[in-house]
């Protein structure tokens, strides 16, 4: 998670679409959460599923990382929240707290790049049971026009709207809602489509229609089982990859369409069919990930087919 620490280079970022119309609904990783930053700035995502923003001047680079801790009691919702004060002291910090859920210390380094001093600030916030870690990086030369101060009360405002999106997460087992994607998360899949399909035209030399057809997917699944990537970034983004993959394959069948689904077990992207009566679900990311730690190739065709056929088997029950 770290290694752009390390930077040693002026910031670099990614080519970008058109700026963002909406900050309030931001993917980060594999959380769906409310982030207030200005339109203004630009925005693309990792390969890791870390969110990086910067201007039109290239003055900085700002990261937001962040991952979802498990403890004992699954019921627990405030295991960050709670322990800021504590990770503070243990870090020689002072902890800054808005609420019971919410609470972040920060610090900052030195580094030097290969043009020059530059700077590091961080961000380590607690939110419930997520943990981010925000980082804003730019050279000391660019300290005056890029207004440190101010882009700190950013950061802080950005700290203090976040929220869940869908913070109404059901209780019961059988309890199941759904909702529509947000731009963020559209923006997300289709990080995901087109980093799928530079590593399936670099393996496989394949750049015809889109999405990527099914036998041209389990070619490329066989060849990932064979040879795993040894980083565990490049292991996920596949992973990541495959599940859109396997998602728009379903949705391409005319009977699934991609929602967030939030019941017993969390909230995040799936897809469903007979929405409203059968509510005929699937986590693509899930189904990907099962047959990743069984080695399973190929897959992909038969579980189109499978799930396709499941749907069927419903409507005719209706």
């Amino acid at each position: 998670m770290f290694s752009w620490f390390r930077r040693k280079q002026s910031p670099t970022p990614p080519d970008s679409g058109p700026l963002p119309t909406d900050w309030s609904r931001i993917a980060v990783g594999d959380l769906l959460v409310d982030l207030a930053l200005p339109n203004r700035l630009h925005r693309e995502y990792e390969e890791s599923g870390a969110l990086v923003v910067w201007d039109d001047d290239n003055l900085f680079e700002l990261r937001v990382s962040g991952i979802t801790v498990t403890g004992k009691d699954p019921a627990a919702k405030n295991l960050c929240g709670e322990s800021v004060e504590s990770d503070a002291a243990k870090a020689g910090h002072q902890a800054v707290r808005y609420s019971a859920m919410l609470g972040y210390y920060a610090y900052s380094e030195s580094s030097t790049w290969d043009i020059g001093p530059a700077s590091n600030d961080y961000w380590i916030v607690g939110f419930g049971n997520r943990r981010f870690v925000v980082t804003l990086a730019y050279l000391e030369a660019n300290r005056t026009r890029l207004d440190v101060p101010a882009h700190h009360a950013i950061v802080a405002k950005a700290i203090r709207s976040l929220a869940l999106n869908y913070p109404d997460e059901p209780r019961s087992s059988d309890e199941l809602k759904i909702h529509d994607l947000a731009e963020s998360q559209m923006a997300w899949l289709e990080h995901h489509r087109r980093e799928l399909a530079r590593r399936v035209r670099r393996q496989l030399g394949y750049d015809g229609d889109h999405p990527i057809p099914l036998g041209v997917l389990d070619e490329f699944w066989g060849g990932f089982i064979a040879a795993p990537p040894d980083s565990d970034d490049v292991l996920n983004a596949i992973l990541n990859g495959v599940g859109v993959a396997l998602g728009d394959h379903l949705v391409r069948t005319g009977k699934f369409e991609w929602i967030i689904l939030a019941d017993s077990y969390g909230v995040g992207l799936a897809v469903v069919a007979l929405r409203g009566s059968g509510n005929v679900s699937t986590d693509p990311f899930n189904f990907v990930a099962k047959r990743w730690d069984r080695k399973e190739t190929p897959f992909l065709a038969a579980g189109v087919k499978s799930l396709s056929d499941l749907v069927d088997e419903w409507t005719n029950k209706q």
